[in-house]
């Protein structure tokens, strides 16, 4: 069985549009986040007992398909954002510096890359669940004080073919990600 959930969102067009029009034109409130600047602390120490859990597990899956090893590459903690609202930031993980010497699709394939978002919960187990998205790309953008995650996903989650990209916009709502087409809960 497969530890990734697919979720197939339904966007309007109006939607879309609205979102990527206030983007481009700067429209007060709504801002791209990229650097973590405005959400939350910066919590570095927290989050490496998740992201060391997180590390050992896919060098666990590496190392069962043919003893593989994990090769980690710079660069995948790209933003962070606070998208449960308590003040911790919440590291947005993309898994494409992550490979295996035995697989040639580790963490990815023609449907995208798995996007992992940690998002903080002191009752969780090192201190943050975790959500797994397949995506092509990512951007976090805020809507007043809300943190939404806009994914470019693989044609299929909209009934069109592969290639042609469509977009889930994602907000936290009681514990996961909702979206128009369904919600996202934590990786168990």
């Amino acid at each position: 069985m497969s530890r990734f959930q697919i979720v197939k969102p339904v966007l309007s067009a109006s939607l879309i549009g609205g979102i990527a029009s206030a983007l481009v034109m700067g429209s007060a409130g709504l801002s791209q986040e990229g650097t973590g600047q405005g959400y939350g602390a910066n919590r570095s120490a927290a989050f490496a007992p998740a992201l060391a859990a997180y590390e050992a597990e896919l060098a666990q899956d590496c190392a069962a398909f043919e003893k593989g090893e994990l090769h980690i590459a710079p660069g995948g903690l790209q933003s962070v954002a606070d998208f449960n609202g308590d003040g911790i930031t919440d590291p947005v993980l993309d898994t494409g510096v992550y490979s295996c010497s035995s697989m040639a699709s580790f963490n990815r394939g023609t449907g995208g890359r798995v996007i992992t978002v940690f998002v903080s919960d002191q009752t969780a187990e090192q201190g943050y669940q975790r959500f797994e998205f397949l995506g092509e790309g990512k951007v976090i953008v805020s809507l007043g004080d809300r943190a939404i995650l806009l994914l470019a996903q693989h044609g299929s989650g909209c009934g069109r073919s592969g290639a042609e990209i469509c977009f889930g916009a994602y907000s936290w709502s009681e514990g996961a990600f909702i979206s128009l087409g369904g919600e996202v809960t934590p990786v168990r």
